[in-house]
């Protein structure tokens, strides 16, 4: 594992350490990376989901105002053009949001958030010396909720559209723009240390 995947490991056990210390929403969630690829000036390049997790803790600012940090494991994503296969990299985003909470429905605690995202990529080197450029930063739109189940245990089903992009490079520079524009949609427990 590289320094960048081992520091955001780190900031992820950092996160879970902290979060007793104040009235903090801690969540695991398996999350299914769904790419909206586009790229330009080489076109029909295409960009193949994955499944990671992700962990995130969200800090009460008022009841209904939240601040949230999310970290992720890294996202295998297999790199292909005209259905030739390319390689495979992975990304580590960070994503950091500010979240509204509603009222959904007795015990249903709805969200709407936007914020942004800076993600690293690893394994960047593909097939016939193509690489990636090492990160990339963009806006984040979510929505989501939270489901009581007991006490202060919840169920989460949370939605997040991310802009990702970079560019792809030869032994001689500059190739291609790709756009990944992921759809992140996940599932999974939290817990409300109050």
């Amino acid at each position: 594992m590289n320094k960048t995947a081992t520091t955001l490991m780190l900031l992820a056990a950092l996160l879970a350490s902290t979060s007793a210390a104040a009235d903090t929403l801690l969540r695991l969630r398996m999350i299914r990376t769904s790419p909206e690829a586009g790229s330009g000036p080489v076109y029909e390049m295409d960009v193949n989901g994955s499944y990671s997790q992700d962990l995130d803790a969200s800090w009460f600012i008022t009841p209904q105002l939240l601040a949230e940090l999310a970290v992720g494991t890294p996202q295998p994503l297999d790199l292909s053009l005209r259905d030739t296969a390319l390689g495979r990299m992975h990304q580590i985003p960070l994503i950091g949001m500010l979240q509204y909470r509603y009222p959904a429905w007795r015990d249903v605690q709805g969200y709407v958030g936007v914020g942004f995202n800076y993600t690293v990529f690893t394994d960047r080197k593909l097939d016939g010396d193509l690489r990636l450029q090492r990160s990339s930063t963009g806006p984040v739109l979510q929505l989501g909720c939270d489901v009581l189940l007991h006490q202060a245990w919840t169920v989460n089903i949370d939605i997040k559209k991310t802009w990702i992009d970079s560019d792809l490079f030869d032994a001689q520079g500059f190739v291609t723009h790709l756009n990944i524009d992921p759809l992140m949609a996940g599932i999974g427990l939290g817990y409300h240390f109050r």
